[in-house]
């Protein structure tokens, strides 16, 4: 066994895994975010895609999936609830007495298919003003209250409704079919890289086994020997894909799309992000969120996820060459198909297999496969919010 303790030997190897990514799918190190876990492969729908679209990225190099995740829509649905028009509209002042009437009416309306912000306010107008009045109310509502009109919004699908982005899932099937394919090679005894060079300044959470199940304290061993011996990894994927991620903010007319309401307005968002000192006042002082909740040095929004990185048509050949006892031998026979650093994706996930090449006193070789349409998260491209929202 050699001198390094798992946690420093592993980390090591993690890193130089990291950087032969980026090197060999064109990733750029100051925003890729390496993902790691058994819940990556996301079949066949949106519905996993819009998932990892949503989550919120840890201050880390890596981010383990499959543990509780902090979620894009949920932290932006709080942002609003603490932001309010700027006092003293143009669109407050013309409603004059009828303002807080307006709001109660908004508050504790049932959104419908098709209603829109102002299609509500036209609704409830008709009660008060003639039409000549109603549609000059209109343009000052649309200029003086974005805070209002992205709440109402965000209210059409709620807390517990599905929150899309673009694309859906058939989208990103038509453009993987033209990716390019690419290569990654990568040797441990080649590789002397750190995390410290990333845009996470060295922190990164991973997980501290070869295997990705249920380990025990004598798998920790066989971890050791494994990352202390010569690792290499030969990878070729047939395509690979930068996708943007977009928060569905107007109706599309995709199939998928068309059946999601909008609920983001990025304009809203960027404005909070820029009044740190509720210069506009927008923030609200009675409101549970502040700025430096959300976006302060230990904010829940502090970083967004801006792309992930999706491959297809996966083969890994990785060679361990260690000596490993009897022990160490039957542990790899039995663990290796419940997920395997670099991956941990477990064998069956979304047409994920793993064949034993070999395992032996000397070290083992496993090939991994993923056919062509089964799609890999391999990781997501993470911005802070002052760039991702402009400062």
């Amino acid at each position: 066994m050699g001198d390094k303790s798992l946690q420093e030997a592993m980390t090591e190897a993690t890193a130089g895994w990291y950087y032969a990514l980026c090197d060999g799918l064109h990733l750029d190190s100051t925003k890729f975010q390496l993902a790691q876990g058994n819940g990556i492969p996301f079949g066949t729908t949106s519905d996993y895609l819009w998932e990892a679209m949503d989550a919120i990225p840890p201050y880390s190099a890596t981010n383990v999936w499959g543990t509780s995740r902090s979620m894009f829509s949920s932290g932006y649905g709080d942002v609003l609830l603490s932001l309010q028009d700027p006092p003293d509209s143009e669109f407050q002042q013309a409603l004059g007495e009828n303002y807080d009437p307006w709001q109660q009416y908004l508050s504790a309306y049932t959104w419908q298919t098709g209603d829109t912000y102002e299609s509500v306010f036209r609704s409830w107008a008709r009660r008060y003003y003639p039409p000549n009045e109603i549609d000059t109310l209109v343009g000052e509502m649309e200029q003086d209250t974005p805070v209002t009109a992205a709440r109402a919004m965000w209210a059409k699908v709620g807390t517990s409704g599905t929150k899309a982005y673009v694309p859906s899932y058939d989208m990103l099937a038509d453009t993987m079919r033209t990716a390019p394919a690419a290569k990654v090679s990568y040797s441990n005894t080649q590789s002397t890289k750190t995390f410290k060079d990333t845009w996470a300044q060295g922190n990164a959470e991973m997980y501290l086994d070869i295997f990705g199940g249920e380990g025990t304290t004598s798998y920790e061993q066989t971890s050791q020997k494994a990352f202390n011996g010569a690792i290499s990894i030969d990878l070729t994927v047939a395509h690979a894909l930068v996708v943007n991620v977009t928060p569905l903010y107007e109706t599309n007319n995709d199939p998928t799309l068309s059946k999601y309401a909008p609920w983001y307005d990025s304009a809203v968002l960027s404005s909070a992000f820029r009044n740190q000192t509720n210069q506009d006042e927008i923030w609200n002082p009675q409101g549970e969120t502040s700025w430096a909740d959300a976006f302060g040095p230990k904010g829940f929004m502090r970083y967004i996820t801006t792309d992930i990185v999706v491959v297809d048509g996966v083969t890994m050949t990785m060679t361990v060459k260690a000596e490993f006892d009897e022990h160490d031998q039957t542990t790899i026979s039995g663990e290796y198909a419940t997920g395997l650093w670099p991956f941990f994706f477990s064998e069956g996930s979304a047409g994920a297999k793993y064949s034993l090449d070999h395992v032996d006193s000397s070290g083992f070789s496993v090939t991994f496969t993923s056919m062509e349409g089964n799609y890999l998260i391999l990781g997501a491209n993470v911005e802070d919010a002052a760039t991702a929202l402009g400062s």
